[in-house]
């Protein structure tokens, strides 16, 4: 059996391909990249946000920029092999509650308010609803200890309920995703 050929990234490689496809958060980086991006997937936004969905823990800055990066590139992105790939690695789940928080930036901001987007962004949503898992995770944060996880679900919000993620990240906190 062939082994899956995933692209070698880490957390600084992903830092550095979201400012160069322009996420606002690390626009502060951009004049001192110097970014060779030999490899064809670089900067191929279906391959970083599988790459991200995939870690057990991710810096939270990362986090906040997948809504973005998925709602800027929805036109771009694979959505089927994406879908199927998070099912292979049973993330759905995280890259619903993520695909939802790119579509409330979507629907809420007027540079990422493209129809075609808007379309697919909710097409995403309906397919990753029907394959969602009941199985509980985070969205790639730490949090440790059975009190924190108790609070954590008392107190995350709604829609990260319905998706069975731990998480207190919501569309409001998302500052740098113009």
């Amino acid at each position: 059996m062939e082994a899956e050929a995933r692209p070698a990234f880490d957390e600084d490689h992903l830092e550095k391909a979201l400012a160069v496809l322009g996420y606002p958060g690390f626009a502060y980086l951009t004049p001192y990249l110097k970014f060779e991006a030999n490899d064809e997937g670089a900067f191929d936004p279906s391959a970083l946000i599988l790459w991200a969905v995939v870690q057990d823990i991710l810096d939270v800055r990362l986090i906040e920029g997948l809504p973005w990066l998925i709602a800027a590139y929805a036109v771009k992105i694979d959505w089927k092999r994406l879908i199927n790939d998070a099912q292979k690695h049973s993330v759905q789940n995280r890259l619903g509650y993520l695909t939802w928080l790119a579509l409330q930036l979507a629907e809420s901001k007027q540079s990422l308010s493209h129809a075609e987007a808007r379309r697919l962004l909710k097409e995403s949503l309906l397919r990753l609803q029907e394959v969602r898992q009941f199985q509980e995770q985070t969205l790639m944060e730490e949090w440790s200890g059975p009190v924190l996880r108790a609070w954590l679900r008392v107190n995350r919000p709604r829609e990260a309920l319905e998706w069975h993620v731990l998480t207190t990240l919501t569309a409001s906190d998302l500052q740098h995703a113009e």
